[in-house]
């Protein structure tokens, strides 16, 4: 740039960074200033730095490699929580987060599209529903998997839920705990989340998604009343899954949800 504007860069006072010339120095040498003013760079107050390493690293190379190969689609359904929350206050020890496995779990039977991965120009189906659920730890983010959760009764579920948090926190999740999902669950509805589009776990075909459950208004014809819902979100890829079957899954889990009775 000082070269196509003819101005000598062993005259120009750097206002950058350990003294680095920058753009804003060759336009102003180039107009004529006598000086240039050097301003100081106020850097922001480090608290700590630290390498990516670890878990940690490892999330974000898988989520780097979602990123540049899945083709996303996301589908918001709004789901009646009135049964759920039933179930909760008789079993106060069952999580939502169990209900949603199970009720997934159900579903994928029937919509093995969803339930597939895909490796390069490879799609494989699988006749197992293994769940992965998202479990945050100070070392990162883990999906370790509930296998056959279609074939587990929700009590199961659920405990397996806790053993697996409980080793994600103390750092003691095999290999055998994090490999072989099909499908996986993530739920931020804890934080007050409405709702978001989580990041595929490659090579599976679809995540999950589930925000708060909140009381909002429900029209039937002339009565308003106040109702409990959530949204369930389903990220899918389009590689593998067109939008009709993704929306007829998200259609028969919100089906599965509104009436979960056969879930218990």
């Amino acid at each position: 740039m000082a070269q196509e504007y003819g101005v000598d860069i062993a005259s120009v006072k750097g206002s950058g960074p350990g003294g680095r010339i920058s753009r804003e120095d060759i336009l102003a040498a180039r107009q004529g200033a006598a000086t240039i003013t050097v301003t100081k760079v106020v850097q922001p107050t480090i608290q700590k730095r630290f390498k990516l390493e670890g878990i940690r690293k490892a999330v974000a190379e898988r989520l780097g490699f979602s990123a540049r190969t899945v083709v996303p689609v996301t589908l918001t359904m709004e789901a009646d929580a009135t049964q759920l929350m039933l179930i909760r206050e008789k079993e106060s020890s069952i999580s939502f987060t169990a209900l949603f496995v199970k009720a997934a779990a159900k579903t994928l039977e029937s919509h093995n599209n969803v339930n597939s991965t895909i490796e390069g120009d490879e799609i494989t189906t699988y006749s197992d529903v293994n769940v992965a659920v998202a479990i945050h730890t100070e070392q990162g983010l883990v999906a370790p998997v509930i296998r056959n959760a279609n074939r587990r009764s929700l009590k199961e579920i659920n405990g397996e839920i806790d053993d697996l948090s409980r080793k994600a926190k103390e750092n003691h999740l095999t290999i055998e705990n994090l490999t072989g999902g099909t499908f996986t669950i993530t739920n931020l509805g804890a934080y007050d989340v409405e709702s978001f589009a989580p990041v595929i776990n490659p090579p599976q075909c679809a995540i999950l998604g589930l925000g708060r459950i909140a009381y909002k208004p429900y029209v039937n014809e002339s009565q308003v009343s106040v109702r409990p819902s959530t949204l369930l979100t389903l990220v899918f890829d389009h590689r593998i899954i067109d939008g009709a079957p993704a929306a007829r899954f998200l259609q028969d889990l919100k089906r599965k949800l509104e009436d979960p009775q056969a879930l218990l």
